[in-house]
């Protein structure tokens, strides 16, 4: 033999050797499959997850747009607050813990009051108020008491009502 045919045969693998490397290859091709199939899918379920997220943070806005654009769409500040604090009872689990805690909050309402009142804006909702309480006199204290919940501003107004009423 001469020297090529010997190089030849010196790089040739025995048959034990050959399906060695053959099933290492196979393993290497499982693993880069799997690899590039495990990647796939969390791609795909971060993108699920992303997706749900967005419409959820969408819903979210949305739903406070509308809030915003129920309360400010009234000509009177006690009226807006009012459908504030109604607002808040309907859908507390809904609205951000901040909503209630501004709806309630003393320095807001002064704020929003100066901005927004007019003289003698609440005559027409006094008015409302005392034909419901003419309309159910037996329930006139859970009536002023609800009042004074939704209107906490009305709260002296409410106890001059209450101590002439009596």
């Amino acid at each position: 033999m001469d020297a090529k045919q010997q190089l030849i045969q010196g790089q040739k693998l025995e048959p034990e050797n050959f399906e060695r490397e053959k099933l290492g290859l196979k393993r290497k091709q499982l693993m880069w499959t799997t690899i590039s199939i495990v990647f796939t899918v969390s791609i795909a379920c971060a993108t699920l997850a992303y997706n749900a997220w967005s419409v959820r943070k969408t819903a979210q806005s949305q739903f406070a747009i509308k809030v915003a654009d129920i309360i400010f769409s009234s000509d009177k500040a006690g009226l807006g607050l009012g459908k504030a604090r109604a607002i808040d009872e309907l859908f507390s689990d809904e609205l951000p813990p901040s909503f209630a805690r501004r709806v309630r909050d003393k320095e807001f309402l002064d704020r929003y009051m100066a901005h927004f009142s007019r003289p003698n804006e609440y005559l027409d909702s006094k008015k409302e108020l005392l034909k419901l309480i003419v309309e159910h006199p037996k329930e006139e204290k859970e009536i002023l008491d609800k009042w004074e919940r939704m209107f906490p501003w009305e709260k002296t107004w409410l106890d001059e009502y209450r101590n002439s009423a009596h």
